[in-house]
């Protein structure tokens, strides 16, 4: 298998019944940048406050885009296949050898409605195939901060194992974490 990192990963079109999940594209900033305005989900991210369009075009751009021609990782955006609005995104970030972690959040109007594990899903599934069919992850890791009651259940249910107690990222922020294998998909 090609070390990941050594060539652009190509991010493919998902249909995961009522959302499709898609590579991002350059004028995504301008949802991206209304998603993240919500509470909830500034309060659980590490966002700069305020939160500027510049913001938005940099992680479109200088994350979501590069990573996938970097090698580095595969993010997507998660939009209503109706409409074709961006509503979410769900991303594969390499760590080391074939291990990446995997992020997600949802437009706050729309959760607690099952899309996000459908996304999430969805993306694992993907992720765990063997390339050139998938990334070749093999694990996919997940992690959210203590009381992010949400975050945990949408992995929980997308199949990660929940690793019993937390581990503190740095002081005063301890993480819960998760573990997927293709074997533990639902």
């Amino acid at each position: 298998m090609d070390s990941p990192g050594a060539t652009p990963i190509t991010v493919p079109v998902l249909d995961a019944g009522d959302i499709r999940l898609r590579p991002f594209r350059r004028d995504d900033a301008a949802w991206v940048y209304y998603v993240s305005s919500d509470a909830e989900l500034r309060r659980r991210l590490s966002l700069p406050d305020p939160y500027l369009h510049a913001h938005a075009r940099y992680f479109v751009d200088e994350v979501a885009i590069a990573s996938a021609r970097a090698g580095n990782g595969a993010d997507f955006a998660i939009e209503d296949p109706d409409t074709g609005i961006g509503i979410g995104w769900v991303g594969f970030h390499h760590r080391h050898g074939t291990e990446f972690s995997c992020g997600f959040w949802l437009a706050a109007d729309l959760r607690g409605r099952g899309i996000m594990t459908r996304a999430v899903r969805a993306a694992c599934r993907w992720a765990l195939a063997p390339r050139p069919d998938g990334l070749g992850a093999d694990p996919v890791h997940w992690e959210a901060q203590v009381g992010n009651h949400a975050s945990r259940t949408v992995a929980e249910r997308a199949g990660f194992a929940i690793q019993p107690g937390t581990f503190t990222a740095r002081p005063g922020h301890e993480k819960w974490a998760g573990k997927l294998r293709a074997e533990g998909m639902p």
